[in-house]
């Protein structure tokens, strides 16, 4: 059988190879130019053309060929289409349309292709019916940008819309300028994907994986809306969907090509980094001037508030370049006077213009690039001036051009032919592939002589000294961070740049990550100074003002067992992952810190509110509480402590790792607890009488059981264990992650609501609840606990089995992303961000708490569990 299996996959790959190998001699007999499509773009067009594949991603190398791809797609359709022709949607830069995009560009493709010739029109150039006789309708990503407002309609998007119906194909060049769902062109280019979801879909980008992991959602959004239509809107989370981005890369639709294929295939020159014959290395380190070594310290040391640090710092180095750039300049004239120069640079103000004006100076023939040089009446303009100065350096008129990386990174080409390139990075890019592409720009299709790449470095032996016993004097001062080294932000980019790429390794081939960095995530020019390892942080307040960073370190802990949140809770017991959840609860100074605290003071004044108001009732207090996963008496040591003299029951706490149980006595003891009970043992099957308590707690446990997920039913079987141990009427409390597993929350909370009623449970309260503690500096409150969902239940009636069906598939934390099957619907979460945050030191965090929503204190906290329990009395 397996053998049978096997011939038929042998075959049905023989089938494609000669279907594929048979439809590239067609597309070459037809050609009557001197481009031919290679093999790789063979593939590709016969994928689309041939096999039917709707939606495709290109994700290959600069130069690889992907317009001329897209191109011969189109003509292809064209060419097999009833009608003879299929309406065609471009998206691209502005750039881009007016270069590769251009009808004569394209018609130089479908000419050398032997295929129809086609009529281009920008949106902006006509009317609906005017667009829909052409082509190709071409839309720039600046159409996308502005939304409507009450001074000004975009009438592009409204056009834009009227077309969407009639388009056959539509092809994304340089896609990873979608990427921030946020942004104004992202949530534009969201309607283009819902109107186009049964058409030709192309997706091209050397850099489709975008810099930013939590953007990866939005390409696989756009690749099939359907399976990820959960990332239209929301942010992609590799750790709890780590599969998905591999799973799509390895799909029939989406090809890759890199740089090494492209040099093998067209016979490129060498790429070298650096050059031993002028004696400069790939990371180019010079010694700073003492000028520039003072002012980069000044600037460098901790402030309350850095504000535009990076920016400041970066204009330093910049500025310290002129010379040895220069210098570098007159090594290359020396070896090969023949050479030509590229400079580029994230930032432009006091470096672009002044070092093409020194290049002249010293040189000439030198030029510069930037978003406003040269100058021109529309952006249009602009990108033609800029065009004819790259084909000025393409021909060796201009010897040197300065560029900035947001200007010339993309579609334009810097080729210098049969002359020698020098690439020299006066900033080192932190992003991969701002490096990648600004290399392309230089080593492509057409380019015979070698290119040399070289970054530069300025660095001090005195600065870092300074550096290192500044630090020393601010011991108390200043947050450290464990791998802090004294350096320059030059010197840190590139290293930052191999922790990307290392980590787009990992999520391309679904690897783990044991914890995901800011410098993981970061921007080109990012202004976050947690990016960048020689940067000190200040902490006003000194070693009393440390709080903030013990909840982090708590969650940091939490998030290492992300895994098991949806699954069985004797999987999370029994692994090495429940250490860590171990070491952050055992710890009481984190713990006394952590949002797990404020939770279960939270549980703990409702738990006294309902003592109170039954012991008003009945004339006795409530008798025992029963927390189950309680962990290191989360709940009991709080409990204890605020509940009146006159209650006489017990905490039991209940946890599956029976580790607790030694570690809960010994605490017990130290803090001088009498009145709690610990026991081994699962929810699902507690190891109590029936009736025995008359409260039942759970705090940020729930999640780590299996509800739904392979059709278990474990949350369930809680509930039916929870109404047996529970009395007549007896009260239950859940407190919930305000996370949700960082799927959906207000899915998972509505399921559970669900599941309560039909499990004999009345809900008498749900609500998001935060905390706040009063600013010393302000004398005012701030949020200083975001929030958790509370759920406050009573006990109906009984019921003693589980209800034979229509739960199986109601998903609690569901970890069903982790198989890589994409997002699903997630309304959005109802989690406050703190403002204004501070912390201070305190026995626990917060001393008010209140309705998210209501914080202004017109429907406080206790208040509205009053009217819950209300509804218990009536």
């Amino acid at each position: 059988m397996q053998q049978d299996r096997l011939d038929d996959v042998l075959l049905r790959a023989y089938n494609e190879v000669n279907g594929a190998i048979a439809f590239g001699e067609e597309l070459w007999e037809n050609s009557r130019g001197v481009i031919k499509p290679k093999m790789h773009q063979i593939v590709r067009i016969y994928e689309a053309v041939n096999q039917g594949t709707k939606r495709m991603v290109l994700e290959d190398t600069t130069s690889s060929g992907k317009t001329l791809n897209a191109v011969a797609i189109k003509g292809m359709m064209d060419k097999y289409s009833s009608e003879g022709k299929v309406r065609s949607l471009l998206i691209a830069p502005n750039q881009a349309i007016s270069s590769a995009w251009a009808e004569n560009a394209i018609n130089r493709y479908t000419d050398e292709l032997g295929l129809k010739g086609q009529d281009v029109m920008r949106i902006e150039e006509g009317s609906v019916s005017d667009l829909l006789e052409k082509d190709f309708v071409s839309v720039n990503y600046d159409k996308l940008s502005r939304g409507d407002s009450e001074n000004y309609t975009n009438e592009h998007l409204k056009k834009l819309k009227k077309l969407l119906p009639h388009m056959d194909l539509v092809i994304v060049d340089e896609s990873h300028n979608l990427k921030n769902i946020k942004a104004n062109r992202t949530q534009a280019f969201t309607d283009v994907v819902r109107g186009t979801m049964d058409k030709n879909f192309l997706i091209l980008s050397a850099s489709a994986i975008p810099n930013r992991i939590k953007d990866a959602g939005y390409l696989l959004y756009m690749f099939d809306p359907i399976k990820y239509k959960h990332y239209a809107r929301n942010p992609f989370d590799y750790q709890t969907d780590r599969f998905s981005v591999m799973n799509a890369r390895n799909s029939p639709g989406w090809f890759t090509f890199g740089r090494d294929d492209l040099k093998n295939l067209l016979n490129l020159p060498e790429l070298y980094f650096g050059d031993e014959n002028i004696g400069i290395e790939a990371h180019h380190k010079f010694e700073m001037g003492d000028e520039s070594i003072n002012q980069y310290f000044e600037e460098w040391k901790p402030q309350a508030d850095s504000g535009s640090k990076i920016s400041k710092l970066s204009r330093i180095l910049l500025e310290s370049e002129f010379d040895e750039i220069i210098n570098i300049c007159e090594k290359i004239e020396d070896n090969d006077p023949r050479a030509q120069v590229g400079i580029f640079s994230f930032y432009t103000a006091g470096f672009s213009e002044e070092m093409a004006r020194k290049l002249n100076e010293k040189f000439g023939n030198a030029a510069v690039i930037t978003g406003n040089n040269p100058k021109g009446s529309s952006t249009t303009e602009k990108v033609e001036k800029r065009l004819e100065i790259a084909k000025r350096f393409n021909t060796g008129e201009l010897k040197y051009l300065v560029n900035t990386t947001s200007t010339v990174s993309e579609s334009i080409s810097l080729i210098t032919e049969d002359r020698p390139c020098y690439l020299i990075f006066a900033e080192p890019p932190i992003v991969p592939a701002v490096f990648d592409q600004a290399i392309g720009r230089f080593y492509r299709i057409g380019q015979k002589a070698p290119v040399h790449v070289i970054e530069m470095i300025p660095y001090s032996d005195r600065l870092n000294e300074m550096m290192r016993d500044y630090r020393e004097s601010l011991i108390n001062k200043v947050k450290f961070r464990t791998n802090w080294v004294p350096g320059t932000l030059s010197q840190n980019t590139p290293k930052i740049r191999d922790e990307k790429i290392r980590a787009r390794k990992k999520m391309t081939t679904g690897r783990r990550f044991d914890y995901i960095s800011e410098s993981i995530n970061a921007e080109e020019g990012s202004q976050n100074e947690a990016v960048y390892n020689s940067l000190l942080k200040i902490d006003e307040n000194g070693d009393s003002n440390k709080n903030e960073s013990k909840n982090k370190r708590f969650m940091d802990g939490i998030n290492s067992v992300t895994y098991h949140i949806g699954r069985s809770a004797s999987g999370l017991a029994s692994s090495d992952a429940g250490e860590a959840l171990r070491d952050v609860y055992d710890d009481d100074e984190l713990w006394n810190h952590s949002s797990s605290a404020d939770t279960n003071l939270i549980l703990s004044k409702i738990i006294r509110a309902i003592s109170s108001r039954t012991e008003a009732r009945t004339g006795n207090p409530i008798g025992n509480i029963l927390d189950w996963g309680s962990a290191s008496m989360c709940l009991g040591r709080v409990l204890e402590g605020i509940m009146p003299d006159s209650w006489k029951g017990d905490v039991y706490n209940l946890d599956l790792m029976e580790e607790w149980n030694e570690l809960g006595i010994e605490k017990a003891k130290k803090l001088g607890l009498e009145r709690q009970i610990l026991m081994h043992g699962n929810a699902m099957e507690m190891p109590f009488e029936d009736g025995f308590f008359d409260l039942v707690s759970s705090s940020y446990a729930l999640q780590y059981n299996a509800q739904g997920f392979e059709h278990k039913r474990d949350v369930e079987q809680i509930l039916k264990e929870t109404n047996r141990v529970l009395s007549s009427n007896g009260f239950g409390l859940f407190a919930l992650p305000n996370q949700a597993a960082r799927t959906t929350i207000e899915d998972s909370i509505d399921g559970l609501e669900t599941l309560l009623d039909h499990y004999g449970f009345n809900v008498l309260f749900s609500e998001y609840v935060t905390g706040h503690a009063e600013n010393p500096r302000t004398n005012r409150p701030n949020m200083v606990f975001q929030g958790a969902p509370i759920i406050l239940y009573q006990k109906e009636k009984d019921q003693e089995s589980l209800i034979n069906s229509g739960f199986e598939d109601v998903f609690i934390y569901s970890p069903y992303k982790l198989s890589g099957i994409g997002g699903q619907r997630k309304r959005k979460t109802s989690c406050p961000s703190p403002r204004n945050s501070f912390s201070k030191p305190r026995d626990l965090p917060s001393e008010e708490f209140k309705i998210k929503g209501n914080e202004k204190g017109q429907d406080g906290f206790s208040e509205a569990i009053d009217r819950a329990l209300d509804k218990a009395d009536e």
